[in-house]
């Protein structure tokens, strides 16, 4: 029945939208890699949409639809499905009012219209009557665009799979961060306290080397729609990556989107925002974890995701002089197993 509605809609080739999930965790560099993608043409960008609700059901709230029938006690990847995929397929009308009302939803392209409206019923309506009429203007901005772009750092590679099985016009850019670097700048800005620094480390690394297999499952099932991406290749040459991105995306790489790049990566001003993509010098972000972990802290994460050390390319630290000395490299440039779609090979 979805294959069908779809095709309903699509009347020829050059109707379908191309859509593309990035898939990665927290302080991995998804807001900057968004952001790249965000500037691009014809592009409908929607910001984490799975913090809304995530965050009402976390607080043991009532969850509504726009129908007013309650959201029942479901699975959170079962919802993050449901979620990605009405986004995805701009079947907005069938979200939730936590997803409808986050406060994420700001950092999503072209919602201005959509937000005035529900200031302007404010008084008038309730929550989901004021939603229902306003949810139009969000439809259409979505439904105008070629490109369908969502950011999620709260979803599995597992519901991904699933959203690919019926989506045949989606791809998925499954990024990866040195964990070293991950926990750095989740501590930095308060993620958790340094004497959990053990159990979140295991939490992460047990995550990626989940999803790893799978996205390999997708890239043997779905060739030319899966990527996985090292975010210190994009962050060393942010530019002749972000072209790369782009043909992988299908979109056209233009002189305004390379500007705009270059001044967020490599000219831009530190502006201090802890969710933001903005920084001086995308490479100067690399190593910056080898100033500031003890040696055994580093070690310990090497220790608890060494199962895809090889497969990215990281290399563990032997000693202090290796983790402070910046021209001894703890990564390697081109790793022999690291997955990448021929169409981004140098």
């Amino acid at each position: 029945m979805f294959d069908v509605q779809l095709k309903e809609v699509w009347h020829s080739q050059s109707d379908v939208p191309t859509l593309l999930l990035i898939l990665t965790y927290m302080r991995s560099g998804s807001s900057f890699l968004g952001d790249i993608f965000r500037e691009g043409q014809n592009t409908f960008y929607v910001y984490e949409p799975l913090h809304g609700l995530k965050t009402a059901l976390g607080h043991n709230k009532t969850v509504t639809f726009l129908n007013e029938t309650v959201l029942n006690n479901l699975t959170h990847e079962h919802n993050a499905y449901r979620v990605i995929k009405d986004w995805l397929t701009c079947d907005l009308e069938q979200l939730d009012t936590a997803t409808l009302g986050d406060v994420f939803l700001r950092r999503t392209q072209s919602v201005s219209e959509f937000q005035k409206c529900k200031g302007l019923t404010r008084e008038s309506f309730n929550i989901t009557k004021r939603y229902k009429t306003c949810i139009p203007y969000l439809k259409k901005i979505c439904n105008q665009n070629k490109f369908r772009v969502i950011k999620t750092i709260r979803t599995n590679m597992a519901t991904a799979k699933s959203l690919m099985d019926c989506l045949p016009n989606l791809k998925i850019i499954h990024l990866i961060r040195d964990p070293r670097a991950v926990q750095n700048s989740r501590l930095r800005v308060g993620a958790f306290k340094f004497k959990k620094a053990l159990n979140m480390t295991r939490h992460l690394c047990t995550a990626i080397s989940n999803d790893l297999p799978i996205g390999q499952q997708i890239n043997s099932a779905y060739k030319g729609r899966y990527m996985i991406l090292r975010y210190e290749d994009l962050a060393s040459k942010p530019i002749d990556m972000s072209r790369k991105l782009y043909n992988f995306l299908g979109n056209k790489f233009t002189y305004s989107l390379e500007k705009f790049i270059f001044n967020i990566t490599l000219a831009g001003n530190e502006d201090g925002c802890n969710i933001c993509s903005m920084r001086k010098n995308s490479r100067e972000h690399i190593d910056s974890w080898r100033n500031f972990f003890p040696l055994g802290t580093v070690q310990m994460i090497d220790e608890e995701c060494k199962s895809f050390y090889d497969t990215m390319g990281y290399l563990p630290v032997t000693d202090r002089e290796m983790q402070e000395n910046i021209s001894l490299p703890v990564w390697i440039k081109r790793p022999i197993s690291y997955s990448i779609e021929d169409h981004l090979q140098t």
